[in-house]
């Protein structure tokens, strides 16, 4: 469904009292056809293309040159889209992407705002869109939250849009206005669905591109599967390389891993195997089969 079209027709006929009934009549019958149809078109030609390019994008600053299209051609400030939650995934590189300024950005980090700000409470336990207006709060720690992010140009009005991965990881987008709540929600009214659509893809593209497409099923070797599996049960992270000379070469064997996950540290590949269940591809090894029965030497039970 096209929700632009069915808003622009419900407008047309709530909004003049004068038209004959018959073109009342034909306006209604039209937005009847456009709810139980499948068709869907974008509001304009360019957010259009700009899904198109969401579809294929794969690189960290053009997803963010993209959503900073959709916010401005919407009439929008500002835009952020952010990890709520990890989830039980790979854990992903990057966590925002924004369009605010560095002062305001520091001054979030600073004052730990990310456990004040109130929609992004409410992103954690809600799924699709909501105003920022829902998620209201009179509390004085979030009034001055918010008073602090108009100084900085952010504006306190906008639509949040939060989803969760199959992995459970959860991300949401935020589209800023720094105009009156009126006017805003006015204008939510008209883009709300098709701002859906461009943050779904948003999503998708983030989380593919933030922790890369390499980390398939036996992306690694059974070598590189025992080097890391002996890291992960290894009592001690320090002393765990000491652990693992056995596999020879050892900065090499790392680096080979990290190259093929696209990942920086080991220990970011052994999170991503873990999450993974590779080492359940495994075979397993003498040392790791315990049983209660002795062992038998010379046909005679071992104690």
């Amino acid at each position: 469904m096209s929700h632009w079209v069915r808003i622009i027709l419900e407008d047309a006929v709530s909004g003049q009292e004068n038209l004959p009934e018959y073109v009342r009549s034909g306006l209604r019958h039209l937005v009847q056809i456009v709810e139980t149809s499948d068709m869907w078109r974008f509001r304009t030609s360019e957010l259009e293309a700009l899904a198109d390019d969401l579809a294929t994008c794969g690189c960290l600053s053009e997803l963010s040159r993209l959503l900073w299209r959709a916010a401005t051609s919407c009439g929008f400030q500002h835009f952020s889209l952010f990890v709520v939650s990890q989830g039980r995934g790979p854990v992903l590189a990057s966590r925002m992407l924004t369009s605010f300024n560095s002062k305001w950005i520091k001054c979030f980090e600073n004052k730990a705002y990310q456990f004040i700000d109130p929609v992004i409470s409410m992103a954690r336990i809600r799924d699709g869109s909501f105003l920022f207006s829902d998620a209201i709060s009179f509390a004085p720690t979030v009034q001055a939250f918010w008073q602090d992010a108009e100084r900085h140009g952010v504006g306190r009005h906008g639509l949040c849009y939060a989803a969760s991965r199959p992995d459970g990881a959860r991300v949401a987008v935020n589209f800023y206005s720094s105009q009156s709540q009126e006017k805003a929600e006015e204008n939510i009214r008209l883009n709300r669905h098709d701002l859906e659509v461009i943050s779904q893809l948003a999503i998708e593209c983030f989380c593919y591109t933030s922790h890369g497409p390499t980390s398939d099923e036996n992306v690694l070797s059974e070598r590189e599967l025992k080097f890391l599996h002996t890291l992960a049960i290894a009592d001690n992270p320090k002393s765990a390389f000491d652990q693992v000379a056995a596999f020879g070469g050892n900065s090499q064997i790392q680096s080979a891993i990290c190259e093929k996950l696209d990942v920086k540290t080991i220990f970011q590949a052994l999170a991503i195997a873990s999450s993974k269940q590779w080492f359940d591809a495994l075979p397993y090894s003498a040392e790791e089969v315990v049983t209660p029965v002795p062992k038998l030497v010379g046909g005679h039970l071992e104690d």
